[in-house]
């Protein structure tokens, strides 16, 4: 017989609900590097047991400056490191993500140079984010009229040079992917 909730239960008849407990979470990894600015991963959780009855599961970053969530999705606000917490509706269960957002980085080595910006200044080789501004002062020697960029290569672009390679100073912007 089927009997519903609005309905008065025949007497000696017992109705029973049982939910299915969660007994834990777990994750498919518990390390992610974000390389960009904005940029999103999913964070795969997974409620045990897999038939639970409720599997709830919300998310909070112990560092918003470093990365926020939204749902399961995380995303990079700036460089650093935190960790994401994912924890289950039912029982309070917990796995700890560590997010780890670093931008690539540029190595620059100057020959007959120097730089005279950032926190580099007076160095002849540093290296810098992606998006850094860099200013370089040649080191004039004899006859020597500017700059000579030889081998010049960057992965993902071009550097972009302001002024002209005859000044005794030029800045340049490292690429941004």
């Amino acid at each position: 017989a089927i009997v519903s909730m609005a309905s008065q239960l025949p007497s000696g008849i017992t109705v029973r609900f049982s939910s299915i407990r969660v007994t834990g979470l777990e994750a498919s990894e518990n390390s992610i590097t974000l390389t960009q600015q904005n940029q999103t991963a999913d964070l795969a959780v997974k409620v045990l047991p897999e038939d639970a009855s409720n599997k709830d599961v919300t998310f909070e970053s112990d560092n918003t400056r470093i990365a926020t969530v939204s749902g399961n999705v995380v995303k990079a606000v700036s460089e650093g490191e935190c960790n994401v917490t994912a924890t289950s509706a039912d029982g309070g269960y917990q796995v700890t993500f560590k997010i780890i957002v670093r931008y690539p980085r540029y190595k620059l080595t100057l020959i007959d140079a120097e730089i005279i910006s950032t926190d580099n200044a007076g160095k002849t080789e540093a290296e810098y984010k992606e998006g850094s501004f860099i200013s370089i002062k040649a080191n004039k020697k004899d006859n020597a009229d500017g700059f000579e960029f030889k081998n010049w290569e960057c992965e993902g672009g071009n550097v972009t040079l302001y002024g002209s390679s005859r000044s005794s100073a030029i800045q340049l912007t490292m690429p941004d992917h």
